[in-house]
């Protein structure tokens, strides 16, 4: 996995999915899907409009991954949460 994620020239860039492949458990298939996806991104050089945008819905997509794999859903009041949270980011994105 480190190997995959050294990859990354850019610090910032390697930092920040090194932070997010612990916190949410990556695969070794993930951490080089996004790899991959950082540096096609730095190559085509993304406008600044785009790049927020595609920042969420990856991160969307990869909540949903977390979710299947992780216990906090067997928590009540973790379920809980999560649904209210839900509820409201569907309420957000709807307007």
């Amino acid at each position: 996995k480190a190997k995959a994620i050294a990859g990354i020239k850019q610090d910032r860039q390697r930092q920040q999915l090194l932070q997010r492949a612990i916190q949410q458990n990556l695969s070794i298939r993930e951490i080089r899907d996004e790899v991959r996806e950082i540096k096609v991104a730095g190559d085509n050089s993304p406008t600044l409009t785009t790049t927020p945008t595609t920042s969420i819905s990856d991160r969307i997509t990869q909540l949903g991954k977390q979710a299947k794999r992780s216990k906090a859903l067997q928590q009540p009041e973790r379920r809980h949460e999560i649904d209210r949270l839900l509820d409201k980011l569907e309420y957000l994105l709807s307007e």
